[in-house]
């Protein structure tokens, strides 16, 4: 037997902004708004529901729309390859710099915030590939060393809180974890995470200091999590979401 096909129809939203309906048989009663990873505006609805409902629907939650729209856009533009120039966005504690390439003539190397802008200072003279390199150089320096003020203060913070007890923090590269601890009581944090809302970070330094009472991702694990942060999801998703922005 030959399976019928999702009927989809496009309606528009704005002189600039189309959405797709996906109409399906299997689906009942409810009609939702999603939008995917390049900013197309999906709605999924039942085969019988009249397309005046699903606009009224979809116009009552433009705000939403919006929001994620921008997210989205924002996610794109921090998944291309950094040339480490002036004008490129950078991300610090969820929030967007505009780095600003400085060149003196002291030979200094540093980086620094001031306003919206995240300030690189390298020596002048140097060529173009060389410039880029040392740019990138002295930005990880600054990340690493944020993490390692900030990050601490977080965990001290939790632990304190809760009950934790915990050994040393350390920042490290880590390129598939965001943290990890040992049975020594050891915390690892990718540097990275700096990058990220706080929200976020507390996220992952709540989930490491769980794991220094249950180890494994047990029901017991979860509701302990779940015990201090009730949002700990809805956090979870927005880093797997987000989490493959904050990189250099």
């Amino acid at each position: 037997m030959q399976m019928k096909k999702s009927r989809q129809e496009t309606i528009a939203l704005s002189n600039e902004l189309t959405a797709t309906i996906v109409r399906s048989k299997n689906r009942k009663q409810t009609v939702s708004l999603g939008v995917d990873s390049i900013g197309n505006v999906i709605i999924t609805a039942p085969a019988t529901t009249p397309l005046e409902t699903i606009v009224e629907i979809t116009r009552s939650k433009a705000d939403w729309i919006n929001k994620h729209l921008k997210e989205k856009l924002q996610l794109a533009e921090y998944s291309f390859d950094k040339e480490f120039v002036s004008g490129e966005s950078m991300q610090f504690l969820g929030k967007q710099y505009m780095l600003k390439i400085i060149e003196s003539d002291d030979n200094a190397a540093t980086c620094f915030i001031q306003g919206k802008y995240l300030k690189a200072y390298i020596p002048e003279g140097l060529n173009p590939s060389i410039k880029s390199e040392l740019v990138k150089e002295q930005l990880i320096k600054w990340y690493k060393e944020q993490a390692t003020e900030k990050i601490p203060e977080r965990v001290s913070k939790f632990a304190e809180k809760h009950g934790f007890i915990y050994n040393n923090v350390l920042i490290r590269e880590q390129k598939k974890r965001w943290g990890s601890c040992d049975h020594q009581g050891n915390i690892r944090f990718n540097w990275k995470i700096i990058m990220a809302p706080v929200s976020l970070i507390d996220y992952v330094v709540v989930h490491e200091l769980c794991h220094l009472k249950v180890k494994n991702h047990t029901p017991d694990f979860w509701h302990l999590l779940e015990s201090i942060m009730f949002d700990y999801e809805h956090r979870k998703g927005k880093l797997k979401e987000f989490g493959n922005s904050y990189t250099l």
